[in-house]
């Protein structure tokens, strides 16, 4: 609480201070006659700067953290996905594969999705990798459910601010949740248990030298998992190689989507 009271102090003065060297400035009160960074204009000039780095690159205030968020909607992320999906009809394996490759074609606007058959069908579970997607897709089915895991790399995009060429992470997740998961037969005999969302370490563009902050909360090693933030019955779970967003009886994966994008966000 008194970490984030001393944020928004920081905040407000940063503003006030640079509405004022502004205003000096316009009205020719400043010259910047630097000799040295220690008389008055340049103490001045350092006060602008440091106002200037705690408005944008702090990530402490919402025009920081709104900034970040523009720069991280094009890194590259390795990601993992994991559905388990339960289901009283009975449903076969090629009909999982059939329903979520349509899916993947409609959401990305092609005309055919070829597929590298990795692992065969044998008992129930396959692996296929879809090159257009630079994704794999392991499918497991049991009698009652289905279990869809999904690796692969890409950009991770924002949600309403993509390109349907290129399956950025964002494109996913509402092809999953708007498409996949609104499948008539699911609606009304299926139920996600859970979902999980992953991005690692390995093979992203993403620095976790400062991933704990004042939403976090400051701890001594990376397995924490996050309780105070987010949708009812979402998890955020850091490790030393991944951050994990799980969701048990997912309602609303859009919603978890953009408070995990959030969290990112705060991450230099």
């Amino acid at each position: 609480m008194k970490k984030k009271s001393f944020d928004m102090i920081m905040f407000l003065v940063s503003i006030v201070y640079l509405i004022g060297a502004i205003i000096l400035i316009v009205t020719q009160k400043i010259k910047w006659d630097i000799v040295n960074l220690f008389n008055t204009d340049g103490l001045a000039l350092l006060g602008c700067l440091f106002a200037m780095g705690e408005l944008l690159l702090s990530k402490r205030n919402a025009i920081s953290k709104y900034i970040n968020q523009k720069l991280i909607s094009n890194k590259v992320v390795q990601y993992r996905i994991g559905i388990v999906l339960e289901l009283t009809e009975e449903r076969t394996i090629e009909s999982w594969i059939n329903t979520f490759e349509n899916e993947l074609i409609e959401g990305l606007q092609i005309d055919e999705l070829p597929r590298k058959i990795i692992t065969e069908i044998i008992n129930d579970s396959c692996k296929m990798y879809y090159e257009i997607c630079g994704c794999m897709v392991e499918f497991y089915k049991t009698d009652k459910t289905i279990n869809i895991r999904i690796n692969g790399k890409g950009k991770y995009g924002k949600l309403h601010s993509r390109r349907n060429d290129i399956l950025y992470l964002s494109l996913l997740i509402e092809i999953i949740n708007n498409k996949l998961l609104q499948e008539e037969f699911i609606r009304k005999s299926g139920t996600v248990r859970t979902m999980e969302l992953a991005v690692l370490k390995k093979g992203s563009q993403l620095s976790y030298e400062n991933i704990f902050n004042n939403e976090v909360g400051k701890v001594e090693n990376y397995n924490v998992i996050v309780n105070d933030i987010g949708e009812k019955d979402i998890q955020f779970i850091l490790t030393d190689d991944e951050i994990v967003m799980k969701m048990v009886k997912a309602t609303s994966v859009i919603n978890g989507f953009n408070d995990f994008t959030n969290l990112l966000c705060t991450i230099e």
